[in-house]
């Protein structure tokens, strides 16, 4: 077994690995606690070992060849190796992001509580490109501990609510990290027809 054939395995494994990791094995909480990190993260990580585990899969190849691969062979492979690294990286990301917010609706779905929530906080940080505007929220847990969760807004939005303003907020009684805010009882009963919570 050659060198290059060990860091074929071996880059095959990590990849495995790394979907397995950000797709399975970090807990909902804490996904939910730092989603778009964990996704960009994820993301990059499996294209890193993705795009490792190929070029040693095409160096197997291509000792295997009697004789070297072409230049014009090497040009063509290069360029489609990057776009499938591009492929891979959108892919992920995107599948990394629908799966966490699929777990954040079952969980709200079977351990969410309807309370509500008092605006604590919050501030506007919006370009033209970018929108980064939140609100801290503080709310009363089933248990009687307080909490509190931030939770993004528009910079439109974000001109319409003040401090002191109650909200209402679905939140899990197993991960209070996890949670969604209504402005109003329309969004609530919206969102618990479409998750079958009536």
């Amino acid at each position: 077994m050659t060198k290059n054939t060990i860091n074929a395995i071996k880059w095959s494994i990590i990849t495995l690995t790394m979907f397995s990791l950000f797709f399975w094995l970090i807990p909902v909480d804490i996904y939910a606690a730092g989603l778009y990190f964990f996704v960009i993260v994820g993301a990059v990580g499996l294209t890193y070992s993705f795009f490792k585990m190929i070029s040693f899969i095409l160096r197997v190849i291509n000792e295997r060849k009697s004789v070297a691969f072409e230049e014009k062979g090497i040009r063509n492979i290069g360029g489609m190796l990057f776009v499938s690294c591009l492929v891979v990286f959108f892919l992920s990301a995107i599948l990394f992001l629908i799966r966490e917010i699929q777990i954040e609706d079952n969980e709200l779905t079977q351990y969410g509580v309807v309370t509500t929530g008092t605006i604590t906080n919050g501030k506007m940080m919006a370009t033209r490109k970018m929108d980064l505007s939140y609100i801290i929220v503080g709310f009363a847990k089933k248990s009687g501990d307080s909490a509190f969760v931030t939770t993004s807004i528009s910079k439109g939005e974000f001109n319409n609510y003040y401090r002191g303003q109650t909200v209402l907020l679905i939140y899990s009684t197993r991960y209070p990290t996890i949670f969604k805010t209504f402005f109003n009882f329309k969004e609530l009963d919206e969102y618990e027809k479409n998750n079958n919570r009536k």
